[in-house]
């Protein structure tokens, strides 16, 4: 209803609730905690990362996670998903060529390669 909302009037909010009143599409503005948001969208993603990771890839493989949010990260946050994916899979030593994460925002691509011979 957010898309409809945007081709009728111009404009739409991103967050709050949307109900429709006829041919009426009526959006209730939410303010929302940005930084909580973020917080929750890079634990998601490093999740998601965690659940490739445990399918048991080889070293030839790159896994891509695809960040879906309606905003585009900030770097602080996409710096702290990449450095804790860093630290896991060296911590753990995951055997895999490397992670990448797209944000469909921007299209940006973050990513870690792990070099065996690197340490």
């Amino acid at each position: 209803m957010m898309c409809q909302a945007l081709s009728r009037n111009h404009f739409a909010v991103l967050t709050g609730n949307a109900s429709r009143d006829g041919r009426n599409i009526i959006i209730d503005p939410e303010m929302v905690d940005v930084d909580e948001e973020e917080k929750k969208i890079v634990n998601l993603a490093f999740e998601r990362c965690l659940s490739k990771i445990n399918h048991g890839y080889d070293q030839e493989t790159a896994i891509l996670i695809y960040v879906d949010f309606y905003r585009k990260l900030s770097i602080r946050s996409r710096n702290s998903l990449i450095e804790r994916t860093r630290l896991f899979i060296y911590d753990n030593d995951i055997d895999i060529y490397g992670i990448y994460y797209c944000y469909s925002a921007d299209y940006g691509v973050d990513g870690i390669q792990k070099d065996s011979s690197i340490r």
